[in-house]
């Protein structure tokens, strides 16, 4: 693919452009030319995407590789004087990227294209009065983990700094509501209400915002302190019914009591309970060791030197017979016994198919494991790979290094000069051969051409961004 690949996308482009066009400058902070190259029909070729202006109309390119040559295969006008995204990504199914681009239409609004290749060309599949503030796209994981295609997230701006959101996915032929990964993106969504209730904390629509948050976050307390806040205004933001409403919503939701620990020494050591907000003990102490309750309404405790789970109840979830249990990270745990590491889900039920020697926490439905050798299955013995939130092999252990997953990707070694980023599926999005490359950051990635030489920044395409001079 190296041999088809143009050594500068915007160069190409720009042999491509009508006589007196002008490739556009993204309205972002980094001001980059609005120009992409991704796969957009599944042949996993990337394809050359930009916007360019001509005569004050702005035109989206698209070029397509073949026959030996770059040829246009689509050229479409758009709405709006700029652009404040042009990215891709799996919207509309698993494992083939839509074209997104971000029309600006306002000082702080666009409108939003979902660019789909049919037999027919590209199509724009979101509705004509999709437009948002700010955006972010991402597969968050639901209760099953990621599901292969991006939700959108919509920030629609209201009133001063404060913006309605929605969380959308592509399902029947249309956007709806994703409310499974509510859980996954929302608390990004109170943390920023949260520094703004700090900041103005006599502004009663930030309280607002924050109570909705918290609710699709699934913080009942939380929200609950929130609501009654804005329900404090002399004037309630958008309105008392409002505010009641989601009151209810909230009173509804399966409460999670907020217990702090506390610990007392007795004859045998320190031991550890958990009291409720008004310093009434709620378990007594009799846990050698007692972490805080998870979102989960599960805290991991030690008790005769073994670690297991309880509820706020104190019922044991998971009896304490572990060597130790790590915090949930989408609703899976890895527990260790007898130097084997496991999966287990929210129930204590061990989802794992065998014992590992290292298992990493879940990150967008996958999880890194070091291979073994087991009468199940035959695997390469030392090597990482990944399993599922079933705990399945999904990814085979056949990596050197391996790391967690983010955004989709994750980053990989080999062998010896030979590193890529793969996709949920294994499969590898970018490949280098360098003495080192990487992991990713800030979309750079470290690299070395040889070995004692000095360091240098690649980007995820593999083309040297920084020079190397750095030891």
């Amino acid at each position: 693919m190296n041999e088809i690949e143009p050594q500068s996308p915007v160069q190409l482009v720009s042999t491509h452009l009508p006589e007196g066009a002008e490739l556009v400058t993204m309205n972002t902070p980094a001001g980059q030319p609005a120009v992409i190259a991704e796969d957009l029909t599944g042949d996993r070729v990337p394809e050359i995407s930009a916007v360019y202006r001509l005569n004050d109309a702005l035109y989206l390119l698209v070029l397509q590789f073949s026959e030996g040559a770059w040829r246009t295969m689509a050229r479409i006008q758009g709405p709006g004087y700029g652009v404040t995204l042009l990215t891709a990504a799996p919207v509309t199914k698993p494992g083939r990227n839509n074209l997104l681009v971000g029309w600006q239409i306002g000082s702080i609004w666009s409108k939003l294209s979902v660019y789909e290749w049919t037999e027919y060309g590209l199509s724009d599949v979101a509705p004509a009065e999709m437009s948002y503030s700010y955006i972010d796209v991402a597969d968050w994981p639901g209760p099953g983990g990621p599901d292969g295609r991006s939700e959108l997230a919509l920030w629609i701006h209201d009133t001063g700094e404060a913006y309605r959101t929605e969380v959308l996915r592509w399902r029947d032929g249309s956007f709806h509501p994703a409310e499974d990964v509510y859980p996954a993106y929302y608390p990004e969504v109170a943390r920023y209400y949260e520094r703004m209730t700090e900041s103005y904390p006599d502004y009663p629509f930030y309280w607002y915002y924050l109570a909705e948050a918290q609710y699709r976050a699934g913080i009942p307390q939380a929200a609950l302190h929130s609501v009654r806040r804005a329900l404090g205004f002399a004037q309630p933001y958008p309105s008392r019914e409002t505010l009641l409403t989601l009151e209810r919503k909230i009173l509804q939701l399966p409460r999670v009591a907020e217990l702090l620990r506390f610990s007392v020494r007795t004859a045998e050591g320190i031991r550890w309970g958990y009291i409720n907000t008004s310093g009434t003990m709620v378990l007594p102490a009799r846990y050698e060791e007692a972490a805080e309750f998870q979102k989960n309404g599960l805290a991991i405790v030690r008790e005769r030197g073994k670690y297991g789970l309880i509820d706020q109840a104190g019922m044991w979830i998971v009896a304490p017979v572990y060597d130790s249990i790590s915090p949930f990270s989408e609703h899976r745990a890895v527990v260790t016994d007898g130097g084997d590491c496991k999966l287990i889900d929210e129930q204590g039920k061990v989802v794992t198919k065998c014992g590992y020697s290292y298992i990493a926490d879940m990150r967008e439905g996958r999880s890194v494991f070091r291979g073994e050798g087991h009468q199940e299955e035959t695997v390469h013995i030392g090597r990482y790979g990944y399993l599922d939130s079933q705990g399945y092999e999904i990814i085979p252990a056949r990596y050197e290094e391996a790391g967690d997953f983010g955004s989709g990707r994750a980053w990989v070694k080999m062998k010896d000069g030979a590193y890529a980023l793969i996709g949920l599926d294994g499969r590898s999005l970018y490949e280098y051969e360098f003495e080192y490359a990487g992991p990713p950051g800030g979309g750079l990635l470290v690299c070395q051409q040889q070995a004692g030489g000095k360091y240098g920044y690649i980007d995820l395409r593999g083309q040297v961004r920084i020079q190397p001079a750095f030891t």
